[in-house]
């Protein structure tokens, strides 16, 4: 995997708070309705809206957003990962979900 391990646990921690807040049957329903990758996919960008940015952000401001998560200051996982390295990240973490 070409994810740094930091970039790798930061990013489980906060999709592991995304399914939480959600809640795994949720996301079944919502993989059973579209498809897994989907799925994969609209996670990672729940996420990052709690990765890439703070309170500020009117999506947290007007309440469209939740924070689940705390902001990394930086976080940019295109920097340097393409999707396919970052989708295998997400095979990974989903599966270690149970999602």
């Amino acid at each position: 995997m070409k994810m740094s391990k930091e970039q790798y646990e930061t990013l489980e921690a906060a999709i592991t708070a995304v399914v939480n807040h959600w809640g795994k049957d949720a996301c079944y329903d919502y993989a059973q309705q579209h498809n897994h990758e989907r799925l994969r996919w609209k996670l990672l960008s729940l996420a990052e809206r709690n990765l890439r940015f703070s309170d500020d952000h009117p999506g947290f401001v007007d309440g469209h957003w939740k924070r689940v998560y705390p902001q990394c200051v930086g976080w940019n996982l295109y920097g340097e990962l393409n999707d396919n390295h970052i989708d295998t990240a997400l095979r990974k973490i989903t599966l270690n979900l149970g999602v």
